[in-house]
C-alpha cells in the first residue's frame, strides 16, 4: 500500500497559498480537472417533506401552500440543515500531485480548494485525490474542525498530514490584497472585501490554535511559517519535510509490521 501525504495550508486570502501550491505542482503543469456529484450538508438550508429549501422564506411558502390545501401542518416539521447534490471538482497534475479543488483556465491559477464552496465537498475532493495521488494539497481559506476531524479519522492507514500555517499580519494581508486588485485593474476595494479577508485571517488563527491542541493522529507535522520568507524559501523549507514525511510513514508502517510479527 502506497504512503500518502496531505499538505493542508491554514491561512487567509492573500497569504501566499496559491503561489505555494503552484510551486508544488510545477506551476500547474499538466493540470487535468475531474468532477463528481456528492450530497453535501448545508447547515443554512432547510428540509421538509423530502424537499430542500435554501431560505426560511421558502419553507414558510411551502407550509402556506400546504395549509391552503387543507393539510395538517402538525405532520410537517421543517428542519434546519439539508443534504444537497453538489458538483465537486479536483485537479491532478503531471508531477503526481493533486489539489482538492480546481485551477483556472488559460494559465490562470484559479482558486484551488476554494472552488468547492462547501466543507463536505472539500472532504470528498480530498478522498478522490487520495485515490489517485500520493501527495494531496489543501490550499483553501475554509479550513475547519470538520476538515481536521476528516483527516484525523480517515480510513486510509498510511496517511500523514503536514499542517502549514502561513502566519501573515493583517497589514500585509491588506497590502497584498490591494496590490493584487490593482494589478487586475481594480482601483477600488470595498470595506466589505477588506473585512472579509481579515475575517478569514482571524479564522485561520483560531483554526491553527485548534489544530495544535487537538490534532493527534500520528504521524503529522506542524509548521508555523512567520511573515518574511519568500515563496521560494518556503518551498525549499518544505521539500525535505515532505520527503521525510513520506519516508517516516513508511518507516512507521514497517515498524508496526515487524512488531506485529514479533507478537
Amino acid at each position: 500500500m502506497n504512503n500518502k501525504v496531505v499538505l493542508a495550508m491554514v491561512a487567509s486570502g492573500a497569504a501566499g497559498k496559491t503561489t505555494l501550491r503552484r510551486m508544488l505542482t510545477n506551476q500547474d503543469a499538466g493540470a487535468e480537472k475531474h468532477f463528481g456529484m456528492h450530497n453535501c450538508f448545508y447547515s443554512n438550508h432547510f428540509s421538509c417533506c423530502g424537499l430542500n429549501f435554501k431560505t426560511k422564506d421558502e419553507v414558510l411558502d411551502h407550509l402556506h401552500v400546504l395549509a391552503a390545501e387543507g393539510a395538517e401542518l402538525v405532520n410537517h416539521r421543517p428542519q434546519r440543515g439539508a443534504y444537497v447534490p453538489y458538483k465537486v471538482g479536483w485537479t491532478t497534475f503531471a508531477n503526481g500531485t493533486a489539489v482538492c479543488g480546481l485551477n483556472g483556465k488559460d494559465g490562470h491559477p484559479g482558486t484551488g480548494a476554494d472552488s468547492n464552496r462547501n466543507i463536505d465537498a472539500i472532504n470528498y475532493a480530498i478522498d478522490k485525490c487520495l485515490e489517485v495521488s500520493d501527495f494531496v494539497i489543501f490550499d483553501g481559506v475554509m479550513s475547519s474542525k470538520r476538515l481536521v476531524a476528516h483527516l484525523a479519522t480517515h480510513p486510509y492507514p498510511n496517511l500523514t498530514v503536514i499542517w502549514v500555517y502561513l502566519n501573515v499580519s493583517p497589514e500585509t494581508v491588506l497590502k497584498r490584497l490591494l496590490a493584487r486588485r490593482e494589478k487586475n485593474g481594480e482601483t477600488e476595494t470595498s470595506d466589505k472585501t477588506k473585512n472579509g479577508v481579515l475575517k478569514f485571517r482571524r479564522r485561520a488563527e483560531k483554526m491553527w490554535k485548534f489544530i495544535k491542541e487537538n490534532y493527534a493522529r500520528e504521524p503529522y507535522t506542524l509548521i508555523d511559517i512567520p511573515e518574511g520568507p519568500s515563496p521560494t524559501e518556503i518551498y525549499e523549507q518544505l521539500q525535505p519535510i515532505i520527503s521525510n514525511s513520506r519516508g517516516r510513514t513508511e518507516e512507521l508502517s514497517v515498524h508496526e509490521m515487524l512488531q506485529g510479527s514479533a507478537d
